[in-house]
């Protein structure tokens, strides 16, 4: 008769046969193979050996840009944002990713549900933050983006009365659904008068 008992101690398993202490060997991770990865080539970033190795999870990284198509004091201005991850986001029972787009001081809108126009597939519930001057997009139930792939979408709001300079803008993940936000990137803008929230004096 055989007789195996295994306890934990810290992080390894101790196993013992017939009461001999049979010691832990440690496992060799997977620094060789690349894993494959989705959306057009090239890629903001790429997989790489190493990425095969248990448990190793990237940080979620954006490419964005914005432009205007107004710079006149009060009048409607259309933001025009493109952006695309690094990794898809995806909803699931563990996950209910949010992204938001900061940095849009001067803007106005009504707090709420934002009507976006859209030129790709667009999965996402938009909703608008007036005080805040942030635009919350949140991933729809069951849905899925696709890494290295462009989302474009406009979305309409009014030019303050007093004029101002470019605004630096920028993107933020939350991947659990509660609002803990990562890393804040920027979000690249056209020039000259395009540049989002920019007004002439």
């Amino acid at each position: 008769v055989v007789q195996i008992e295994a306890s934990n101690v810290g992080r390894s398993a101790n196993i013992y046969v017939n009461g001999v202490f049979i010691a832990a060997s440690p496992m060799e991770h997977d620094n060789v193979t690349v894993l494959p990865t989705s959306g057009s080539s090239p890629y903001f970033q790429s997989p790489v050996a190493g990425d095969a190795s248990a448990l190793r999870i990237w940080s979620l990284s954006f490419r964005a840009s914005v432009a205007q198509t107004s710079w006149v004091p009060c009048s409607l201005n259309t933001l025009t944002v493109t952006f695309a991850s690094n990794a898809p986001l995806l909803q699931n029972a563990n996950c209910w990713p949010q992204v938001s787009i900061r940095g849009l001081l001067g803007a106005v809108a009504p707090t709420g549900a934002l009507n976006v126009s859209a030129w790709t597939d667009f999965p996402f519930t938009p909703q608008w933050d007036n005080a805040a001057k942030v635009l919350t997009l949140t991933i729809l139930n069951g849905s899925a983006t696709t890494a290295n792939t462009d989302y474009k979408f406009s979305f309409n709001v009014t030019n303050p009365a007093k004029p101002q300079a470019c605004q630096n803008l920028s993107m933020q993940a939350d991947v659990s659904g509660f609002r803990v936000y990562g890393t804040s990137l920027p979000v690249a803008s056209s020039a000259g008068n395009a540049c989002p929230m920019c007004r002439d004096s």
